[in-house]
């Protein structure tokens, strides 16, 4: 029955699947218990974590019909009884799974990735959608707004507050080595 879960989750990265199946048998060996639909989403999701493949919750939820509250209850208890350690989610990872949807050039990627490192503690899918649209408004690469609003989940003034933090970010940055440049040209004379 359990294997009944994952094969339907054909939408999904198949090694992530294959991750979250082998982490369900690691949970029913050790509790003796049966796969539920909310455990086999909530062990894809750890998987997902562990491996650095974004996947929402919401997205889980939406694609599976279990609801999130009961996908996050076994989530934690898997974490609990496996002792998993999840690193937290690395905001790059995101940034490359929205230039793939959106199909945007590599250098649009790479510029997003710098971006991303200028970040504070926040949401890993509001800076990567922010580093995302100013990397491609930067370039001239088109890019739907509200589909990426959709993609990360996140509302309009988050995602203007992060190309807004970008774009005050690169400015100053522009402006420091423009200042360094100018007082190392001063000191040489």
């Amino acid at each position: 029955m359990a294997s009944d879960y994952f094969s339907k989750m054909s939408y999904l990265p198949r090694e992530v699947v294959e991750a979250g199946r082998v982490l369900a048998e690691h949970f029913t060996a050790r509790r003796g218990r049966s796969v539920t639909p909310a455990l086999a989403y909530a062990c894809v999701y750890a998987a997902s974590k562990i491996s650095g493949v974004p996947i929402r919750l919401t997205r889980l939820e939406a694609m599976s019909g279990v609801r999130k509250r009961a996908i996050v209850r076994a989530h934690r208890e898997l974490v609990d009884a496996l002792g998993l350690v999840e690193p937290p989610v690395n905001p790059k990872a995101y940034v490359k799974h929205y230039c793939e949807i959106f199909h945007l050039p590599p250098e649009v990627e790479a510029r997003a990735c710098a971006l991303v490192d200028l970040d504070g503690p926040n949401l890993p899918p509001a800076i990567a959608a922010g580093a995302v649209y100013y990397a491609a408004e930067e370039a001239g690469e088109p890019i739907n707004r509200k589909a990426l609003l959709r993609e990360a989940e996140i509302s309009q003034p988050t995602l203007i507050k992060w190309v807004k933090y970008f774009r005050q970010a690169t400015s100053k940055g522009e402006e420091a080595a423009a200042t360094q440049t100018t007082g190392q040209r001063g000191t040489t004379h």
